[in-house]
C-alpha cells in the first residue's frame, strides 16, 4: 500500500465545509443563548425575592410595634402599611399621605406591587397583631417584576401570619 493511499488523495482539498461550520456555529450560538438566559434571571428574581424580604421584615416590624404598643404619645396605638404601586408607607394610628412620622419605602425600578387588601392596606391591631377588618378574600400582596412579568405572592391572615 502506498503511502499516499493513507494519507488520502493529494488533490483533495483539507478543512471544513460550508455545512458543518455552519452546524457548529447554530450549536455555539444556541448554547450561548441558553447560558446568557440563566445567567440574566438569577439577577432579576434576586431583585423580587430581595424587595419581598423587606417587605416581610417591615410587616413584621410593624405588627411587633402594634403588640409591644410603641407609641411617642400616651395613647395606644395600632400600626399598618398602606401600599401603592411603586412602594408603600409604614404609619402609626390611621394613615394620612404625608403625616410627619409616616416612613416610605420605594421599590426598585422595574417592580411593582399590587393588592387586594382592603383600602390598600394593612392594620395591626393595638397589643394582639390581629389584622383589623381582615377578609379572607382579599389578603394578597403581589410584587411583579415588569419586565419579565414575574412574581412573589404572599398571603396574610386574620392573625397577621404570612404565607407564600
Amino acid at each position: 500500500m502506498a503511502l499516499s493511499d493513507k494519507l488520502g488523495s493529494a488533490d483533495k482539498a483539507s478543512g471544513f465545509t460550508l455545512v458543518e461550520l455552519l452546524v457548529v456555529m447554530t450549536i455555539l450560538a444556541t448554547l450561548f443563548s441558553l447560558t446568557w438566559i440563566n445567567v440574566m434571571n438569577p439577577i432579576k428574581d434576586t431583585s423580587t425575592d430581595s424587595a419581598l424580604q423587606i417587605l416581610i421584615a417591615d410587616l413584621k416590624s410593624q405588627q411587633h410595634n402594634a403588640m409591644v404598643g410603641l407609641t411617642d404619645n400616651e395613647s395606644p396605638s395600632s400600626y399598618g402599611i398602606y401600599f401603592e404601586e411603586t412602594g408603600y408607607t409604614l404609619f402609626a394610628g390611621t394613615y394620612t399621605e404625608g403625616a410627619e412620622r409616616n416612613y416610605e419605602v420605594s421599590l426598585e425600578p422595574g417592580l411593582s406591587l399590587s393588592t387586594t387588601l382592603v383600602g390598600n392596606q394593612v392594620l395591626f391591631e393595638h397589643l394582639s397583631g390581629e389584622v383589623v377588618g381582615h377578609n379572607p378574600s382579599a389578603d394578597t400582596i403581589t410584587i411583579t417584576y415588569d419586565e419579565l412579568q414575574t412574581q412573589e405572592q404572599m398571603e396574610i391572615n386574620a392573625l397577621g401570619a404570612m404565607s407564600f
